[in-house]
């Protein structure tokens, strides 16, 4: 995996207005209170001090059982691969990149979708696990495969293909089991407390409710310390508040419960805080929107409330374009900075369009590009002996060429990032390559991408072992 430098650039909400919003988020939680579908959750939250509220399932959390959860989560969450490489997510700490999920694919430059079956999957997963700057590979749904069924099959789809961290997308609360299960196989006998290889999250259902499934997932993943993302998608103007800060308020309220509930189920668990899939509706449309500027401030605005709680963060780069095109490219260059800036640790999207329904191969390549060019410049300028050059800049005083220094030859390769996407030569080479424009540079990319050589991801015996497993389940949920 990469090392990407970590820290946020600019601020949307200073520090006295991230307290603010915490408190706002506390009192919701002690009168409003949050409904709970899951009848075991219901009786921790009640050892644990929580007070029935108005209507069935709703509880009150007292803001002693937050500070408690906040205490005993982690401030880092392990993000690692099957080939023994980790990153600490933290506050304030680095900036990855991961895929996104939806319900289409767009293939090529048309905008026609089409639903995603298993194979389309692992092409797919197979691109992504060549991109440089894309650390996970995140499950979607599958035509081929019956919908409570999805996310452990989905699982082993992209296991066979990557061997980069995966994240499942999650349909049915046995998902989990199974998932956890293959998850052991991959690590080969090491405990996924050490060997975080897949990390698992879920939504709640703004404003304010855990539904059954995201309870039984929580439950049945906890106690290996496996990573959860705890996810709000308020809708402002729907969902949630019209206004930015009132649409935080809520999201954060709804984390906190969620982080208190893991913390409760496991202690020391490692939650991600998400309120970077936050959208706004457009009130002509009435649809909601992900790649306005409005998300961006809404995904910098979830950073640093996670970093107020000293927790990591995430949240999707996005955009509204329903194909692979200069509006698709605009909008998630833009949700994209202005979320790498405030300092989100994971940034889900590469790939996505159409406001997260469908998912390009050609989008994939032009939105690892797009990160490359972020993390470049978060990295930043050195500045230090080796970097200020001092020597060379006295051989040269006098004049000359810098192009045949031993530096130079030691630091261009990091100090100046190359381009697989970017046309930088004259326009004479240009017009005789063919004018080409970037997406259709994109589109080579692609192919070449997927013609290299296919290595094995799994071994045989895992390859049998998790099919055995997804076997098992299958029949169990008939």
């Amino acid at each position: 995996m990469n090392d990407h430098a970590g820290g946020a650039w600019c601020e949307v909400l200073p520090g006295e207005q991230r307290e603010r919003i915490h408190r706002l988020g506390l009192r919701i939680l002690e009168e409003a209170g949050v409904k709970v579908d899951d009848a075991a959750v219901q009786e921790t939250l009640r050892k644990a001090g929580a007070r029935m509220g108005e209507g069935a399932g709703r509880f009150r959390l007292p803001a002693g059982l937050i500070a408690d959860a906040l205490a005993s989560a982690p401030k880092t969450a392990p993000i690692a691969n099957r080939l023994g490489e980790v990153v600490e997510v933290s506050a304030g700490g680095p900036s990855t990149f991961w895929s996104g999920a939806a319900l289409r694919r767009v293939d090529g430059r048309e905008g026609r979708a089409e639903r995603i079956d298993s194979a389309w999957l692992a092409r797919f997963t197979r691109l992504v696990s060549r991109l440089p700057n894309t650390t996970a590979v995140v499950g979607t749904a599958l035509c081929d495969i019956p919908p409570r069924c999805n996310d452990f099959a989905g699982f082993r789809v992209m296991a066979r293909h990557t061997r980069k961290h995966l994240r499942p997308l999650m349909f049915s609360e046995h998902g989990g089991s199974a998932i956890v299960e293959m998850g052991r196989v991959l690590a080969g006998g090491t405990a996924l407390k050490d060997h975080p290889l897949f990390s698992v999250g879920y939504s709640v259902l703004t404003p304010l409710h855990w539904e059954a499934t995201a309870l039984a997932l929580f439950r049945l993943t906890a106690g290996d310390g496996i990573p959860v993302m705890i996810n709000s998608e308020p809708m402002a103007g729907a969902s949630a508040p019209v206004t930015l800060a009132g649409a935080v308020a809520l999201g954060h309220a709804e984390i906190l419960s969620g982080i208190a509930i893991n913390q409760l189920l496991e202690p020391g668990r490692p939650c991600i805080y998400n309120l970077g899939f936050a959208h706004v509706m457009d009130m002509r449309s009435a649809l909601a929107l992900t790649g306005a500027a409005e998300n961006g401030l809404l995904g910098a605005a979830g950073a640093e409330m996670a970093a107020f709680l000293k927790l990591p963060s995430a949240s999707w780069m996005c955009t509204d374009a329903l194909t692979a095109d200069h509006q698709a490219a605009y909008e998630k260059t833009l949700t994209a900075w202005a979320h790498a800036a405030a300092g989100v640790n994971v940034i889900w999207g590469i790939g996505q369009l159409e406001s997260e329904a469908s998912l390009s191969l050609l989008q994939a390549v032009v939105d690892d590009e797009i990160a490359g060019a972020v993390l470049r410049f978060k990295r930043g300028i050195p500045v230090n002996d080796e970097h200020l050059a001092a020597d060379p800049i006295l051989r040269r005083a006098a004049g000359g060429s810098y192009l045949h220094e031993e530096h130079t030859v030691n630091h261009f390769r990091t100090e100046i990032r190359p381009s697989t996407l970017s046309f930088r030569n004259r326009r004479e080479a240009w017009e005789r390559d063919g004018r080409h424009d970037a997406y259709t540079r994109a589109e080579a990319r692609v192919k070449t991408l997927l013609a290299e050589e296919d290595e094995p991801c799994v071994t045989t015996e895992q390859d049998r072992e998790m099919e055995r497993i997804e076997r098992r389940f299958r029949e169990r949920l008939g």
